[in-house]
């Protein structure tokens, strides 16, 4: 069964290239948004196996924000924050908002956002914030 995955990114080129990435790791993106508060309500109805949250969005919320409301919303559903920054105070506020996992932008295709996501489903939530999921 394919993952099932919904981007939320402001770029237009970080969204495609993350739909790319995620195609040949055989995942579906299901829907995509440029803002936080459109993203909520789609990404409720939606229900996606995976969100991939830029860290700074326009509008009023943040990654960080969305993160905490998807969480309230669906503890289950795995929220994966990605970023061009690369501070300790990114780390923990994605941590502390309940994300699963954080990964630079920067990261390399053949890392990217897969990785992460499996070891997410693998090992856990606490598991894995012990070791957390960065890569700069």
């Amino acid at each position: 069964m394919q993952t099932r995955v919904f981007i939320v990114d402001g770029h237009d080129v970080m969204r495609v290239g993350l739909r790319c990435v995620l195609a040949e790791a055989n995942m579906r993106v299901i829907g995509e948004s440029k803002d936080a508060e459109d993203a909520l309500a789609s990404i409720m109805m939606a229900r996606p196996d995976l969100a991939i949250l830029g860290l700074n969005l326009t509008g009023e919320m943040d990654g960080v924000e969305l993160c905490r409301r998807i969480k309230a919303a669906s503890p289950s559903l795995r929220v994966l924050i990605h970023t061009a920054y690369n501070f300790l105070d990114d780390l923990s506020s994605c941590y502390l908002a309940g994300a699963d996992g954080f990964v630079h932008k920067s990261t390399t295709a053949d890392f990217s956002v897969v990785d992460p996501y499996r070891m997410m489903r693998t090992h856990g939530f606490a598991e894995e914030f012990s070791r957390p999921i960065v890569h700069a």
